[in-house]
């Protein structure tokens, strides 16, 4: 059994990690912002300079999630998921989108989503948990439905992930979704322009699919060892005041 009143602040080193993260984007909103004014009469550098405000935006606020969990849900994320989750969002956003490690490291793309579908799934499980209301991470709920659930969330994630890649395509300019050549702007046409959509959908479920299977696996067996990574509800004054069973 894991004790939830224990290590919920967080260590000086996830500390230091999230705050170079926002200080790295608040340097990029700022360059690009001043860069898209300047270029203005530019339609592609203007293009590039809001493709990277608006990643930059995104990893800020995102880096700010845990916290307004915390605080507004008195949801705590585990030190080990806080880790993760800013090195998925950095990866993706600073580095893969804005460094342009999707164009020129071709695995790059494959192995976030294939880990986006476990990370996702992961999220699941601690929904579920939350649901049930147990402080002790006591299932309520059979493990194949809790599998099925966590598999099917995951792939719905990963769905909305690909509207909202299709949207900034379409605002900025950018080439999120691989419809055309990353080096020559070629547009591809047929199911060519269709392979780097389906191939994250694919990936996505297989991560998602590894993920459930041990989570089914783990809860079956009552082993606990997936709830190291589960984020739990916090005791507040509010709640003691007011729970209803």
């Amino acid at each position: 059994m894991i004790n939830h009143n224990q290590n919920i602040k967080q260590s000086k080193s996830t500390k230091v990690m999230y705050w170079t993260v926002r200080v790295i984007t608040i340097i990029l909103l700022g360059y690009s912002i001043v860069g898209f004014f300047l270029r203005r009469s530019d339609d592609s550098q203007s293009a590039d300079f809001l493709f990277i405000a608006i990643n930059a935006l995104v990893l800020f606020i995102a880096s700010f999630v845990p916290y307004f969990l915390k605080k507004k849900f008195y949801i705590a994320v585990p030190e080990l998921l806080l880790r993760i989750y800013i090195g998925f969002v950095t990866c993706a956003l600073l580095i893969g989108e804005i460094g342009g490690f999707f164009v020129y490291v071709k695995w790059w793309d494959s192995a976030l989503h294939l880990f986006s579908g476990s990370l996702v799934g992961v999220v699941g499980f601690s929904l579920i948990n939350l649901l049930n209301g147990s402080e002790d991470i006591e299932f309520k709920l059979k493990p194949a439905f809790v599998a099925l659930f966590v598999f099917c969330f995951s792939l719905s994630v990963e769905v909305i992930w690909e509207i909202i890649e299709y949207l900034i395509d379409g605002v900025a300019g950018s080439n999120m979704q691989r419809f055309r050549d990353s080096i020559t702007g070629e547009l591809w046409l047929g199911r060519h322009a269709l392979r780097d959509t389906m191939k994250d959908l694919i990936l996505n479920t297989i991560g998602a699919f590894i993920i459930s299977i041990l989570g089914y696996i783990d809860l079956k067996r009552r082993k606990g060892l997936i709830q190291k990574v589960f984020f739990w509800k916090m005791e507040n004054n509010h709640q003691n005041g007011n729970k209803t069973e």
